[in-house]
Formats: structure tokens, C-alpha cells, sequence
């Protein structure tokens, strides 16, 4: 072994399914000097991506599909998990999820991953690993120095252990294109004399009583299983099983599959049967039939090799997926291996430096009083490329959307997709357009547009009108009147869909007609003391749907403009005219200083509920007196006992009954609203107000691990579905100070 390099030609065209598990193993001389890590490149991102979907631009896998770092993964404390007890222990984290910690011994070291496939109502992990293990050491047990070291970076992940006498393990993880994950091994000997190795390539599969199979062919060195079937799509919140908004069918499977092939030729593969305590030899096949609960384990034995006097050999893993195609998984280890004609891994690691380089090198720049806050500036342009998925031709067609979030709701929502389009503009200004035409692209026959939309379902009541704002602010960064023109008679039909199927007694003010479309189970709703979360309703009409449409209107009106369209531009603002001055009329309460949801029948309030959703109307520029903005904001917004507490702008003021600051919509923390806030105060002339304003919310942003859903009010702790996609959009933005120009 010392001295050679073993290469594999398998230069071919991946396909687009892609694809399965390829292993192939270099094994050769290199210089001490190419191993070194550059750690200059991009500043540590530990604590931020390593539960999530990769550590890189790993956004065009199947669906409902992530790779997971097992030192931090996540699972409801409801979960059906999957895990195997016996290697992993659970511990209590954050938001009432659990921690899944992989033993530094269980496979060795370098990065252990566990591909996340979602349950029928919680997430399943599903184990399967793939690592180097030191065996021996001039043929005495290895024995490390030290636990396995891991630095994350927005590229990949780094990690590293140390065996006496000198030896040292270092594995560069990254993702070699979209679909690919690669591990470079490098085996350095610091030692001032040779010595002699064996190691093992491992791996196992999960631990349920799914159907699982390990085969072994010695002339195309093929390892591979089968793994089926297996239930997708998750939501553990009840009102998801509502078929008028539920996210996919509930008895889609899939076929898990992957497959590993490696040179040089593993001189034994040994397999084993955790259910029977059964291994089987390399030129057999081993199966756990379906409901065997148990898992199948590998290790791959090769010839032992020697390590002259500070050299190293690199052992080269190039991994993908597939829930469909197994035999892909050949063509993608040529590709990805291939690359030079040597398989030397240096390109793709480089290359994928470059690709979160260029990322970062092209956002926009900080303004200089930010400076403390350039981590999490690009920890929020690393969800938002986290969080996109592209479209396979059903209802996403084959555009680049956003999933909510990717670790535990992988779907689109209106809203939430129209306000992280705000953010991504500021990444890359073409995949917020595609995230517009997504959502555009296939309305229902009433010209609504999907409240939900995944590759499986388009349903959904709508939801709060902010498409034309999302579209022009994307307008503003990108100029792309080609795209303008594309959308506006969607966003004109959107709009006008809201007067013409959702305004009941005809009076120019629509009303909501489901808590999902906005607030789920906000206060807002009760009456007669009943909580009603995503219920119908209709009988009341609200002042921020009607701020949402007269901001719509006008920007409308601006897209009309830039079109040259000036007869539509006077119209869209003569009827911005009119619903503003409709809903101060009909809204607005002088004696209160306060706009309240009101009934449609009688006029009067509904609740008196006290929420940042009132103060929309400020955010749309209601052509209210100074007077009474005045008094609006100092007896309520600013107001310590309402919203400006320790937290500003709870989802419903500290003082009412049904305050709870862990309760959903009834209390928690919704960043994405208060950036709308800030903005209001800001166009109301209130800018130190609006400047003390986002810099708390920045600091509670940049408090916590990951960017959340939502924060609860007590203490500003994190809840919710972390590295929620227009928590990322809103810190983008206020970082970057939008709110100082708002429409």
C-alpha cells in the first residue's frame, strides 16, 4: 500500500433523481502540507447548521429529506424515534426537544450523520452511518488521545482525533455539488518514524422493524440496502389533519435506498443481524424482514497500511441518496470522484469553500455599527440557501422555493415564503422571484393563491395579502422589469380575490375567515370565552386585513408605474384611498386610541383584544391624525404594560387575561410582525423608537443557538421550529436597515 494511489474512472452522468450512498477509498502518500485546514477562509459557524439539512448548499434533495450531525439532533418528545438506544443517549434541550448524542467510540472518528426522513407526527431518524475507524496501530489497539474535535464552518465541518503514537485522524466533510456529501480522511503521522495501520470503513442502519437488506457482490464490490417503506410528512399540530389544510397524504411512502463502492477491495466485510446477533460473510446477503425490530451493521476490513515518517494517506468518501433510483448511485460516485481523473478530493472541498465564500462576498455590506453582529448576519443568509428546496415537477415545478423550516416542517406557506423573499432578495434576488412565481404559478379557480403548497398539495384559505409587497421589495433590489411584468396580473387578482369571495356584507371591508390564514389561535377569535384555532368565521371584519390590502394596493400601484401603466396606477391608488379612509371610519376607536377588529353586523368591537396586528394600519400609512397616531403609540405600543415590556410586542399585550408567553399566538414573540413594527414606527416619524426597537430585537436574535419561529416573552428564550425561514428574512433586514425606507 505505502506509495500507491488508487483511482476510479467512473466519469458518467449523474441523474437527476440522484442518488444513492457511493463510498470509494483512496488510499496514498500526501504531504503534511496538504492537510493543513484553512481556517482563514470563513470564520466558525459552530452551533448553527450542524442539525440541519448539511452543512452546505444541500438544497435539491428529495423531499422531506435532511442529513443530521448526531451531537445535535432533534426530536419531539413525542417522538417514534428510531435511534438506536444502545449508541445514543437522549438529554433534555432548549425547546423541549431532545439532544441526540452519538459516544466519541461508537464508529470512530470523523463525522457521523444521520439522514432525518419525516413521520407520520414527529420526525423519525433514521441512523445511517458511515465512518473510518483506526483499528490498529503496529498491530496493538488503537487507543485514542483525546475525544473527536469538530469546528463547523458555513462549507462543512472539520473534525479531528488523535491515536498514540502520533497518529492523527482529520475528516473534511462537505457537499461536492447539490447532492453529493464528501469526506476527505486524512491519516497523518506526526511521528518521527513509520508505522503500520488498519482501519475499517463501518456503517449501520436504524433500528426499527422496517424492512432492511445488506448484499455484498465481489465483482462490482457492491454493498448496498434497501430500506422500505417508509411513511413522510410530519406535522404534530392537530389542525394540520384538517383536509383543508393538510400538508400531504398521510400513506406516501418511499423506498430509502444506498449503496457503497470502494477501492481498494475491502479484504473482508463482515455483517451483522443486531436482532439475531448474526454476522454473515462478504459473498453473502443479509435481511431483517419486516417487523424484525434490529439493526443491519457493516465493517469493511482492508489491507493494512504503512505511514512513512510525517506523511499521511487520505481515504475518500463521496455519499448521496436516492428514494427512488438505487442503481444511480454508480454514476454519482463517478462524478463526484472522477472529477481530475485522479478521485483526489481537493477540488470539491475547495470548491465548496468558494461556493459560501461567493455567498457571503456578495451580500450586501453592514452598516459599520453592526460589525459585532457579521456572525449572524451570515448565519441568517445560511438559513435562508438552508431552507430552499427545489421543485421536481409537481407542484413546485422545478423552481427554487422555501421550506418553512427544513427540519421539521418542509412545506411552503404563503405568508411566511412572501416574507422570507424580503430576506433572500438580499442573498440572491432570482430565487426570491422564484419564490414568487411558485406560489403564483398554480392559483386555485378563484385566482387564491395556496395558503400551502408542497410538491404533493396546493390548498389553503389564503392567507394575510402581502404578495405585492414581497414583490416590490424584490423589485427594489433587482430591477428585473421582465419579472414585474410576469407577476403583477397575479398580484392584481390576489388582491382583488379578497373583495370579491371574502367581504360578506359588502361593504368594501373583507374579513378573515380562518385563524390559519393569520394568528391561528390568537384571542382575537374568542367569543363567549371559546379559544377557536383555525375555525371559520367571517363575522367581523379587521383592521390589519384591511392594512394588508391598502399596503397591496399601493404597491400595486408602483408596479403599475414602473410599467408604464399610469391609468392602473391612479386607479390602485384612488382605491388605496378609499379602504384606508374606510377603515379609519369603521376601525378606528378615538376614545380608545386603538383600531379593533369590529362585527360585521353591528359595528361594535369584537374582543378588545390588544395585539401587534392593530397596528398594521400604521404600517400601511391609514391616513389617521397625528394626533391620534400619537396617542396610539404612547398609550399602547410604547406602553410597558401592553407591548414595550422586557420583550417587546408580545402576540397579545401583557396585561390580558389570556396572556401566556409560551402560548403560540397568544403571547409569544413573532419576529417577522415586529420588523413590520419597527417599520411603523419609523414611517410615523418615531425613528429613535424604531431604532431602540430593533436593537432589542437583535439582541434576542442573537441570544439563542439558532434562529427560531418564534420567542417566548418572559425571558426571550427561544420556541418554535428552529431556523424558521422569515426569522432569518427579518434579521437580514434589520440588519441591514430596511426598516429606515419603508413604503
Amino acid at each position: 500500500m505505502p506509495g500507491s494511489r488508487r483511482k476510479m474512472g467512473l466519469g458518467c452522468r449523474a441523474s437527476s433523481s440522484l442518488c444513492l450512498l457511493v463510498t470509494t477509498l483512496i488510499l496514498g502518500q500526501t504531504s503534511w502540507a496538504e492537510t493543513k485546514q484553512d481556517v482563514e477562509l470563513l470564520e466558525s459557524m459552530k452551533n448553527i447548521i450542524h442539525y440541519r439539512s448539511g452543512p452546505t448548499c444541500f438544497k435539491d434533495l428529495a423531499s422531506h429529506f435532511g442529513v443530521f450531525w448526531t451531537d445535535q439532533v432533534y426530536s419531539f418528545e413525542n417522538s417514534h424515534s428510531t435511534v438506536d438506544l444502545s449508541e445514543l443517549k437522549f438529554l433534555t434541550h432548549g425547546w423541549h426537544a431532545k439532544v441526540t448524542s452519538r459516544a466519541a467510540d461508537s464508529l470512530g472518528p470523523g463525522p457521523q450523520f444521520v439522514t432525518g426522513l419525516y413521520g407520520d407526527d414527529s420526525i423519525v431518524f433514521v441512523p445511517a452511518l458511515h465512518n473510518l475507524r483506526v483499528v490498529s496501530i503496529d498491530d496493538n489497539p488503537a487507543s485514542a488521545g483525546g475525544p473527536i474535535e469538530r469546528v463547523f464552518y458555513p462549507y462543512g465541518v472539520i473534525e479531528r482525533q488523535t491515536f498514540e503514537p502520533g497518529i492523527t485522524v482529520v475528516a473534511t466533510t462537505v457537499f461536492a455539488e447539490l447532492d453529493t456529501l464528501l469526506t476527505r480522511y486524512d491519516v497523518l503521522n506526526r511521528d518521527s518514524r513509520a508505522h503500520r495501520l488498519a482501519v475499517e470503513l463501518v456503517g449501520s442502519t436504524n433500528s426499527d422493524d422496517n424492512f432492511k437488506r445488506f448484499e455484498y457482490d465481489s465483482h462490482s464490490q457492491l454493498l448496498g440496502r434497501t430500506h422500505t417503506p417508509f411513511s413522510v410528512w410530519i406535522e404534530e399540530n392537530s389542525e394540520w389533519n384538517n383536509p383543508a389544510v393538510y400538508l400531504g397524504p398521510p400513506d406516501r411512502q418511499v423506498d430509502l435506498y444506498w449503496n457503497i463502492r470502494s477501492l481498494p477491495h475491502p479484504e473482508k466485510v463482515r455483517f451483522r443481524n443486531t436482532s439475531r446477533d448474526k454476522v454473515a460473510d462478504r459473498s453473502n446477503s443479509l435481511e431483517l424482514a419486516a417487523g424484525t425490530a434490529g439493526a443491519l451493521r457493516f465493517a469493511g476490513t482492508y489491507e493494512p497500511f504503512e505511514i512513512a515518517a510525517h506523511a499521511s494517506t487520505r481515504i475518500v468518501v463521496a455519499a448521496g441518496f436516492s428514494f427512488e433510483q438505487p442503481d444511480s448511485a454508480v454514476y454519482l460516485a463517478g462524478k463526484a470522484l472522477a472529477q481530475d481523473g485522479t478521485g483526489r478530493s481537493g477540488n470539491w472541498i475547495e470548491a465548496a469553500k468558494a461556493r459560501w465564500a461567493k455567498t457571503f462576498e456578495t451580500l450586501p455590506p453592514l452598516p459599520s455599527h453592526y460589525a459585532r453582529y457579521e456572525k449572524l448576519y451570515r448565519h441568517a443568509a445560511m438559513a435562508l440557501v438552508m431552507d430552499e428546496y427545489r421543485g421536481r415537477g409537481r407542484w413546485l415545478s422545478n423552481r427554487t422555493s422555501t421550506y418553512v423550516g427544513r427540519s421539521v416542517l418542509p412545506a411552503m406557506g404563503f405568508w411566511d415564503t412572501c416574507f422570507t423573499a424580503s430576506g433572500m432578495r438580499e442573498v440572491d434576488p432570482k430565487k426570491a422571484e422564484d419564490f414568487i412565481h411558485v406560489l403564483i404559478d398554480h392559483p386555485l379557480p378563484t385566482s387564491l393563491v395556496p395558503s400551502i403548497m408542497s410538491e404533493e398539495v396546493r390548498t389553503g384559505d389564503g392567507q394575510a395579502p402581502i404578495l405585492s409587497w414581497a414583490v416590490w421589495r424584490i423589485f427594489e433590489t433587482a430591477h428585473d422589469t421582465d419579472f414585474l411584468r410576469a407577476v403583477y396580473a397575479s398580484c392584481a387578482a390576489y388582491n382583488r380575490f379578497w373583495f370579491e369571495t371574502q367581504d360578506r356584507n359588502h361593504n368594501g371591508l373583507p374579513e378573515w375567515r380562518n385563524g390559519g390564514q393569520i394568528g391561528d389561535n390568537s384571542p382575537r377569535w374568542d367569543k363567549g370565552g371559546a379559544v377557536r384555532t383555525n375555525r371559520n368565521m367571517g363575522e367581523f371584519e379587521s383592521p390589519d386585513l384591511a392594512g394588508f390590502l391598502l399596503m397591496d394596493m399601493r404597491c400595486l400601484a408602483r408596479m403599475a408605474r414602473a410599467l408604464d401603466k399610469p391609468a392602473e396606477a391612479k386607479s390602485w391608488e384612488q382605491k388605496a384611498n378609499e379602504l384606508g379612509a374606510k377603515l379609519v371610519a369603521r376601525m378606528y376607536s378615538h376614545s380608545d386610541s386603538a383600531f379593533w377588529d369590529v362585527d360585521i353586523n353591528t359595528g361594535e368591537p369584537w374582543t378588545r383584544a390588544i395585539t401587534p396586528n392593530m397596528f398594521i394600519p400604521l404600517w400601511a400609512g391609514v391616513p389617521l391624525e397625528h394626533g391620534d397616531v400619537d396617542a396610539m403609540v404612547h398609550n399602547h405600543m410604547l406602553n410597558p404594560s401592553e407591548m414595550n415590556g422586557l420583550i417587546p410586542f408580545p402576540s397579545v399585550a401583557y396585561n390580558d387575561k389570556t396572556y401566556d408567553p409560551l402560548a403560540y399566538w397568544r403571547g409569544i414573540m413573532w419576529p417577522h410582525f415586529v420588523y413590520w413594527i419597527v417599520e411603523a414606527l419609523q414611517k410615523q416619524g418615531y425613528a429613535d423608537e424604531a431604532q431602540r426597537l430593533s436593537d432589542r430585537l437583535l439582541e434576542i436574535l442573537s441570544s439563542s443557538e439558532y434562529l427560531h419561529e418564534c420567542y417566548e416573552t418572559k425571558a426571550g428564550g427561544p420556541a418554535g421550529i428552529p431556523e424558521y425561514n422569515w426569522t432569518a428574512a427579518a434579521t437580514m433586514e434589520l440588519l441591514l436597515e430596511r426598516w429606515k425606507n419603508p413604503l
